[in-house]
């Protein structure tokens, strides 16, 4: 089986479309849905394209992002020396009614989930975090339309504060949470002054889990799914490792901010820390705040909880004097 190499060659515009015919062809005829597969294993479908001869393996998933910004995204990425990662070389996209196809190069190898991950795998995604944010100023180059696509750094109050006034309506008890939500609304523009304090660099914002690939030839860890990269303040990238012990996240808040001082980009441990913390808890916010579906309540309800859990481990730290410029208001 022949892979194509990396970077492409000259004549890879044909080569794309070429594979997405192929692809969309076989494709079309299965349900392309992420299969519930054991956490350890890739979720992607994989398929083997056959091209002029050449047999090719591709992996796919639905719903790409706008074929053109995906592939100056994924250009760019290839292009850019990453020492901790690589991404996987990408093919091509098609749409058609009913759904739409992306294809990337084919990564076998294994991938653990955060609340699996070992101290290494913590430390190498660390890294990986890092290492990303040493594309910013060529991002900010290259990719300006990145600059507005910070994700899950919006400010959520007001949509908040309406979600769990409809979910009371429903009948839905939210007593417990509407201490937090009240807390949070006085402050949350404190929280976002120091996001503007803290300024941003190129981030992953769906990092870890699933899409960081460890490949069974022991290569460098593959890392997929950059349809969320945007701007993001240091240490956002590490939102998923919110959800670790105190001691875990703060040994990742040191390590990352030691990595990004010796890019020339100094930013303290602490604020590392609350980026990550916040970035967690707005996540677990915002998506119940877009949902908004009643019949869902219950559910909606035990997110916002967590979310507001995850922003509260933030003030448990050893460092809760620096998090928030000043107290925060009773």
């Amino acid at each position: 089986m022949q892979i194509l190499p990396v970077p492409p060659p000259p004549e890879i515009d044909n080569v794309v479309s070429h594979i997405v015919g192929v692809g969309a062809k076989l494709i079309r005829s299965v349900e392309h849905s992420r299969p519930n597969v054991p956490s350890s294993r890739r979720r992607y479908f994989s398929h083997t394209l056959d091209l002029g001869g050449r047999r090719i393996e591709v992996f796919s998933k639905t719903n790409p992002a706008p074929f053109d910004g995906l592939k100056a995204t994924e250009n760019f990425l290839a292009s850019s020396k990453f020492s901790a990662f690589r991404t996987p070389f990408f093919y091509g996209a098609a749409e058609w009614s009913g759904g739409g196809i992306a294809t990337w190069e084919a990564v076998s190898g294994r991938i653990y989930p955060t609340s699996e991950a070992p101290p290494s795998i913590i430390n190498r995604l660390v890294r990986i975090a890092a290492d990303t944010a040493s594309a910013t100023e060529g991002a900010r180059q290259s990719l300006p339309s990145l600059e507005g696509r910070t994700t899950v750094f919006e400010q959520i109050s007001d949509t908040l504060m309406f979600t769990l006034r409809q979910l009371e309506s429903a009948g839905i008890d939210v007593s417990d949470i509407m201490p937090d939500a009240e807390l949070y609304e006085k402050n949350e523009h404190r929280a976002f002054l120091r996001f503007d304090y803290l300024g941003n660099v190129l981030s992953h914002l769906d990092f870890g889990n699933g899409n960081v690939i460890y490949p069974r030839d022991k290569g460098l860890p593959v890392v997929i799914d950059w349809d969320t990269i945007g701007m993001a303040p240091p240490g956002g990238a590490l939102r998923k490792l919110a959800e670790l012990g105190k001691s875990a996240k703060e040994g990742a808040a040191s390590l990352y901010a030691r990595l990004l001082a010796k890019q020339g980009l100094p930013v303290e441990a602490h604020d590392v820390y609350f980026a990550m913390c916040m970035a967690q808890g707005l996540y677990f916010l915002s998506w119940a705040c877009r949902r908004r579906d009643v019949k869902q309540g219950a559910k909606l309800a035990t997110t916002i909880r967590r979310g507001f859990s995850i922003l509260r481990t933030a003030q448990e730290s050893a460092w809760v004097p620096q998090i928030l410029p000043e107290p925060l208001e009773a």
